[in-house]
């Protein structure tokens, strides 16, 4: 049977220009690394592009034990971007593209014993292959960064398993076509939670429709199916795979019959200190952050890692993926590399079931006719899903199943979405693909006012993107902050246009996000804090909540009960709620008309925008009594300048349980550590856990200006990603830590004087 050996540990690294002395290699002059791994140390910002373009070469020993009928390859998933394998100092191919798998056979060349594997890595941007030829709005990094495995097989093997979903919503069938280099008979097993459910046999030369009971695979219920596929009873072929229908029509998106809203992010892999080197915790932590937030992903803009689509897969995230490219479309030896990285991308990812869409066309590229029809013929003929082809222009050819466009229209000042009739010549599926980003682009440090105003942005967008029939859905601009080359940015090579920080921790506005989703949850945008604001003046009070109400309270005092903003957000499942009068009942014992009432509280409004009763002027027509009264009445219930401070607590009532929040002034805070994991595995390679750190004051809210520096130190067992060293940024961080050895993991995170020790299980 097939073997399948991960060796990802211990491999030697070092710079070409460094290790080679002639024609031989000086391996005293190398590190010795796992992969992942990086061609370079990052930091978290301040770093540009230099830092990873260079040649490098990664060495390793791989015994084998020659055996009879057997043949040999070797799998890199993914190397950043053109790589020359040697085996044994023979010549073995030469692959590019640094976002797809391949793989190579060594069989004439392995030896019984030690082989000697060696990889030449070119990381420049200078190489004639997709995505380069003009600067790029994200970094690409260098290294192998994905993992790498040894292959024996029969004599006979199977190359690739293409499953096709037939009659779906009628009478569900399933259509295999196996490709092999030889042998006789193929058996099919399908295998769902490891029973057995349905196995047949047909001869190797032949394709074979099978009807098994199966249940359809969607984004609340992702029904997963082993196959596996045996040849001559010598060589299996296994993979997870799930069954579905999905389709893109005028009036929207369809899976399993169902009309469905697309409610997305960007996705770029991007992590600090690691760029993209990052395994498959890290991966799959992604998808259930993402899961979190909607119901897709785009992974912008360059086919993922395996563990990532894995996660989507099991969690039922929908994805977009697409072939790589940034705006710029090269010369005929360029396009060709495009179609192989296509046919690479389709081929390997085409067991996914969460992939809804091929993303065929490069991101943001003019019409090239030639190229982009025969990528939209070369997809059809790989698989039956629908293409999509990123634009940022209006009336683009269409070459792709659905018209697929990046929307900045939003300015703060006009519409929240262009008009159809601007962007398109007719009615055509239509997705919208990237919203907001450059526009507004927030750190997580940003003053209280322009975060929450990132946040009613998204707010606003989404529910006209919900409220319009002909978009299918749409994906905000980005998951998280991500690093760049020096045009783009801000002067920290940093993009700053993610609802999270490149730690992925949330800004407010993964609050609009989070609060469309089912989970029980209340998150308060504001500060309430008037030094945050400018003359002192809070506005009002946004709560991003999927709860039915809530009541609020002013320090003992009942202000009164407010519900989700239908008015301004008729289209979201659960719009925010406003709270833009803590007066509740206090002007009743006045005996005023309520438009008396009101008048004195827009007066009231008025003078606190302007900073204060000495901004009146003479051409002021207040009553100076109203005046008065309403000042006084403002400066009871609502400023606090000087007087009594206040505590507000705000209750949401949810169907499935209570919340409770408070905003007000805080004694103290402290450091909360929360581990994502307590418990990992060394499996195909090291592993990861993700650390939450944040300064949380004693009414349980994040302090944002504490950039306190905190120290992590471990035991041999883990190691830090990154700094040891490192200041709260915004009053929070994210850490990583890797495993090196079996044993019991120790984690002590020093603030101040006090430490925080964790443990994580390494098994």
């Amino acid at each position: 049977m097939r073997i399948i050996t991960p060796i990802n540990f211990g491999w030697r690294f070092g710079r070409k220009s460094e290790a080679m002395q002639g024609n031989t290699i000086d391996e005293s002059t190398m590190e010795i690394v796992d992969i992942p791994h990086s061609n370079a140390k990052l930091g978290f910002n301040n770093y540009t592009e230099s830092i990873y373009q260079f040649e490098s070469i990664y060495k390793k020993e791989v015994w084998i034990q020659l055996l009879p009928n057997k043949r040999h390859f070797i799998r890199f998933e993914g190397v950043l971007h053109q790589a020359k394998i040697y085996i044994n100092n023979h010549f073995i191919g030469l692959h590019q593209g640094g976002y797809t798998a391949f793989e190579l056979e060594v069989t004439a060349y392995v030896v019984d014993g030690s082989n000697n594997l060696m990889v030449e890595v070119d990381s420049r941007e200078t190489l004639n292959i997709p995505p380069f030829g003009k600067t790029i709005d994200y970094l690409t990094y260098g290294g192998i960064y994905r993992e790498v495995y040894w292959i024996e097989t029969p004599l006979h093997r199977i190359k690739h398993v293409k499953v096709t979903l037939l009659d779906a919503l009628t009478n569900p069938k399933l259509h295999f076509h196996v490709d092999t280099d030889g042998g006789n008979q193929v058996n099919i097993q399908l295998l769902k939670s490891d029973v057995l459910i349905h196995e047949q046999s047909y001869p190797v030369h032949d394709s074979m429709i099978m009807q098994p009971k199966i249940e359809l695979w969607d984004i609340d219920h992702p029904h997963m199916y082993t196959v596996r596929v045996v040849l001559d009873h010598m060589d299996d072929y296994v993979f997870k795979t799930g069954f579905k229908h999905s389709i893109f029509q005028e009036d929207g998106f369809y899976l399993n019959g169902k009309k469905i809203k697309i409610i997305g992010l960007n996705r770029h892999q991007i992590y600090p200190y690691v760029g993209y080197a990052m395994p498959k915790n890290g991966q799959i932590s992604d998808a259930k952050i993402l899961k979190s937030l909607g119901n897709a992903v785009r992974t912008s803009h360059y086919p993922q890692s395996k563990h990532f689509l894995d996660a989507c897969d099991e969690l039922g995230l929908l994805v977009f993926t697409e072939a790589p490219g940034w705006q710029y479309v090269g010369d005929a030896s360029w396009q060709q590399s495009y179609l192989n990285q296509v046919k690479e991308m389709i081929i390997e990812q085409q067991h996914h079931p969460s992939i809804i869409l091929w993303g065929v066309r490069v991101n943001e590229s003019g019409d090239y006719k030639d190229l982009y029809q025969a990528s939209n013929s070369l997809a059809k003929h790989l698989d039956d899903r629908q293409t999509g082809g990123v634009r940022c222009f209006s009336f683009s050819e269409q070459y792709e199943d659905v018209y697929t466009y990046n929307d900045f229209y939003h300015n703060g000042t006009n519409g929240y979405a262009k008009p159809l009739h601007e962007i398109i010549h007719k009615p055509t599926p239509y997705l919208i693909t990237e919203f907001n980003g450059h526009m507004f682009p927030t750190k997580s440090f940003d003053t209280p006012s322009r975060q929450l105003e990132h946040a009613l942005r998204y707010a606003h967008i989404l529910n006209n993107h919900m409220g319009n029939p002909k978009i299918a859905g749409s994906f905000g601009w980005q998951f998280v902050d991500y690093n760049t080359h020096e045009q783009f940015g801000s002067g920290d090579h940093v993009c700053y246009h993610g609802i999270m920080d490149a730690f992925r921790l949330p800004k407010p506005a993964a609050s609009i996000y989070s609060s469309q989703m089912e989970k029980p949850y209340l998150s308060i945008l504001n500060s309430a804090d008037i030094g945050d604001y400018d003359a002192g003046f809070i506005d009002s009070f946004v709560i991003a909540t999927n709860c039915e109400y809530i009541e609020v309270y002013q320090n003992d005092r009942f202000v009164g009960k407010y519900y989700p903003d239908y008015h301004q957000f008729p289209h979201l499942k659960h719009p925010p709620i406003i709270i833009d009068d803590l007066y509740g009942d206090a002007y009743e014992d006045l005996n005023l008309s309520k438009t008396r009432i009101e008048e004195l509280k827009n007066i009231a409004k008025d003078l606190a925008k302007r900073g204060g009763l000495d901004k009146l002027t003479a051409q002021d027509e207040y009553n100076p009594e109203d005046i008065q009264l309403a000042w006084q009445m403002y400066g009871k219930y609502i400023a606090n300048w000087g007087s009594l401070s206040f505590l507000y607590t705000i209750k949401g009532f949810h169907p499935k349980a209570d919340l409770t929040r408070k905003l007000g002034p805080y004694k103290n805070y402290t450091i909360v550590v929360d581990m994502e994991h307590t418990e990992i595995y060394i499996e195909d390679t090291f592993d990861v856990s993700r650390i939450e750190i944040q300064a949380v004051d004693d009414l349980g809210n994040l302090k944002p200006y504490a950039f306190d520096v905190i120290s992590i130190q471990t035991n041999s067992v883990l190691e830090v990603i990154g700094e040891t060293y490192v200041s709260l940024i915004g009053g929070k961080r994210t850490i990583w830590v890797r495993t090196k050895e079996k044993g019991i993991g120790i984690v002590q995170i020093t603030h101040k004087n006090s430490v925080i020790e964790k443990h994580i299980h390494v098994n």
